[in-house]
């Protein structure tokens, strides 16, 4: 029985904690997640383990993580890693552009060796070529290397070989296989990319911890591997943590103050990334196309809409951190939530401000006040979720969490009257507590 520990959720904009005393809800903007763990800590010296899950995704894969990141692959395959990569953001658009490769390609070596389909060794590999790539990259300073060999999985032969190699190098070596029933070799390759592209990140995050909280035990929940020590994990299963922690046997909404989304009961072996398919386990989950942070915008032809980005970074007006309007701006006002987000005179004023000035140069908006654009907004954003829910999940029974749960069920169970929408208490309401202590809590 687990009587000093705590939970630390770690999302895009928010840290989530709970321990024995109680939850604490924190912006990571102003208060870093290792910062909120330091002051729980000063305040409960009798905390000795820690169980972390996160939610960094939609802020670190905007970036190109890998630059610092090596690839070796079979000679004649290079091109493979830039493959079947989705577009950006304008599916439709006459000329899309292809996001930037996950790590920089100028740091791709192909080398000669080549297993067959059956484990056949086709091409022998040489000691030799990989001694001139080794020192080439110590003299890039690169750390971290992605061994992707053709057909590997069929004879790991020469993977471990090179990996022994390399690792006698100095050099951290990312070499995951395929397994027997995914798709393709790509699926697995950008796995290894992804795991060795988050490494560094998730170094600088632990060596964070463990300065604040030397004395304390972590574990981090891994999607395919539930909690497991820090040399126990792989940090991509790490993305998908906080889907992970809240997944039920029923479809789980989750109405949180930076997104809104839902986690389903069954888990999916591929994730469907930014640079294509990942050998990844993790929860199928999904977003709402109403979020929080959408940004309120003028459209060409003089109409007040919402824009395409989501992001809380640096935070709404309602956190005095921002200049520009977002769904929460107009929504947070009316709620009682959390005082992390409660409302100051000063940025309410500026909110109103704000939204003075966008309406005057608006067709459709220049007569409604503040508090008729929140009224719009929020029949707007329910009228989305409604969409979503009866196109996107096929069922009327739903856990629901969240902050901002208990101002949207009401409206959604008025809509929906034959569905079931079993609201968690607020001590639940960080609800992750089921699946971060388990049976044996």
């Amino acid at each position: 029985m687990r009587k000093q520990c705590l939970a630390l959720s770690w999302g895009s904009s928010f840290a989530e904690l709970e321990t024995c005393s109680g939850w604490v809800r924190a912006y990571t903007a102003q208060l870093p997640a290792h910062q909120l763990l330091k002051n729980t800590i000063a305040s409960d010296a009798d905390l000795t383990e820690a169980r972390v899950s996160m939610s960094v995704t939609r802020r670190i894969l905007g970036t190109r993580l890998g630059n610092s990141v090596a690839q070796i692959v079979t000679e004649g395959f290079e091109h493979w890693v830039l493959l079947r990569q989705e577009a950006e953001p304008g599916h439709f658009d006459l000329a899309p552009n292809r996001r930037e490769p996950l790590a920089n390609p100028e740091n791709l070596f192909g080398i000669k060796e080549r297993i067959a389909a059956d484990g056949r060794v086709l091409t022998p590999l040489k000691i030799e070529d990989l001694e001139k790539i080794a020192a080439t990259l110590k003299s890039r300073q690169i750390e971290r290397v992605c061994l992707n060999f053709l057909n590997s999985h069929r004879n790991p032969e020469h993977q471990r070989a090179a990996q022994k190699f390399l690792q006698e190098q100095g050099f951290q070596v990312f070499s995951r296989a395929r397994s027997e029933t995914s798709a393709d070799e790509l699926s697995a390759w950008r796995r290894n990319l992804l795991d060795a592209s988050l490494a560094s990140f998730f170094a600088k995050t632990f060596e964070d911890f463990t300065e604040v909280a030397p004395q304390m035990s972590f574990e981090f929940l891994d999607t395919e591997k539930g909690f497991v020590p820090v040399n126990a994990l792989s940090t991509s299963g790490l993305l998908f943590g906080r889907e992970k922690s809240l997944q039920t046997q029923i479809p789980f909404l989750y109405f949180g103050s930076e997104e809104w989304g839902w986690v389903m009961p069954e888990d999916q072996n591929l994730w469907r990334s930014p640079w294509g398919a990942v050998e990844l386990t993790a929860p199928v989950h999904g977003f709402f196309h109403a979020q929080p942070g959408l940004e309120l915008i003028l459209n060409p032809t003089g109409q007040i809409r919402w824009g395409d980005n989501t992001g809380m970074d640096p935070g709404p007006v309602l956190w005095g951190r921002s200049s520009r309007l977002t769904v929460l701006d107009f929504l947070g006002w009316h709620f009682e939530t959390k005082p992390a987000l409660r409302r100051s005179e000063k940025s309410e004023a500026k909110s109103r401000d704000l939204f003075e000035s966008l309406k005057k140069n608006s067709r459709d908006w220049r007569s409604h006040s503040f508090e008729t654009a929140h009224q719009e907004i929020f029949d707007t954003m329910i009228s989305t979720i409604l969409t979503d829910l009866s196109v996107r999940l096929n069922s009327d029974t739903f856990a629901v969490g969240g902050v901002m749960a208990p101002h949207i069920i009401p409206a959604l169970k008025k809509a929906k009257p034959k569905c079931s929408f079993q609201m968690l208490n607020d001590a639940d309401n960080f609800h992750e507590t089921k699946n971060f202590w388990g049976p044996n809590a």
